[in-house]
């Protein structure tokens, strides 16, 4: 089964926020929505985590263009689009948990998991960082949602029938925390 998302490296930079502060996430807002394009910036104690739903995924297939996520530190945010508003929604807690959110895709031509959403769980609440379609390098920010809320099952399933409504496609969406997420790779 191929996997792709974060790498076990990207996985370690996200466990090792637990027990720290998260104070808050910076993004391009290009639709008003608490949607970005491409990026956001977590500014947690005194580093800054960029997670990127913007990368190539080389190897994956020919005959499709995608994004995956990933994560790295940064110095700064940096968006990737020019002339859109910045904002910030400020957090100040402290990171509980973390999960990973994955969906196992299985038809006729692939069987593979993919990363879809981070939860970062703090004691008031959970904010979601989430893919809301799988060709696309949109990020939606949510707070207290569920994956299922921002693109259920359903509408995954209708996706990848999208070319051949009459394609067998199976979904199943697992919670992973971060730390089982780890031995995925």
């Amino acid at each position: 089964m191929k996997y792709i998302g974060f790498d076990n490296k990207m996985i370690e930079i996200l466990i090792n926020q637990i027990g720290k502060k998260i104070y808050n996430i910076t993004y391009e807002d290009s639709s008003g929505d608490n949607i970005s394009f491409g990026n956001l910036v977590m500014k947690i104690d005194d580093k800054l985590i960029e997670i990127s739903n913007n990368e190539d995924m080389n190897g994956w297939d020919k005959d499709y263009e995608s994004a995956h996520f990933s994560c790295k530190y940064v110095d700064e945010y940096i968006p990737c689009v020019n002339n859109v508003d910045i904002k910030t929604i400020d957090i100040n807690e402290i990171i509980k948990d973390i999960n990973i959110i994955y969906d196992e895709i299985n038809d006729e031509y692939y069987n593979f998991n993919y990363d879809m959403a981070v939860e970062i769980i703090t004691n008031n609440h959970k904010y979601l960082i989430s893919r809301g379609y799988y060709y696309s390098e949109i990020i939606n920010i949510s707070i207290d949602k569920e994956m299922d809320d921002i693109y259920p099952i359903s509408r995954v399933i209708e996706d990848w029938k999208d070319e051949d409504p009459n394609r067998s496609v199976t979904v199943t969406r697992q919670i992973k925390n971060i730390k089982e997420r780890r031995n995925l790779s």
